[in-house]
C-alpha cells in the first residue's frame, strides 16, 4: 500500500494530488522524489503524466 499521506499535511497539495490519476500517484510516490510546494507537485505530476498518456480529473 502507497503512503500518499505526506501530501495531506498541506491542503493545496492535498487538492491537486487526490485529483490525480491513481498511477500517477503511485509513482509520485514510488520515486521517493521530495515534494514541498504545489509547483513541483504540478511539474512532477504533469511530466509523468505525459510520459504515460494519463490525465487528470478537473
Amino acid at each position: 500500500m502507497q503512503n500518499y499521506d505526506v501530501y495531506f499535511f498541506n491542503p493545496d497539495l492535498d487538492e491537486y494530488f487526490a485529483s490525480l490519476p491513481p498511477k500517477t500517484k503511485s509513482r509520485i510516490v514510488s520515486s521517493g522524489v521530495q515534494i514541498a510546494t504545489l509547483g513541483e507537485l504540478k511539474q512532477c505530476a504533469e511530466h509523468l503524466m505525459a510520459e504515460y498518456g494519463e490525465e487528470r480529473a478537473e
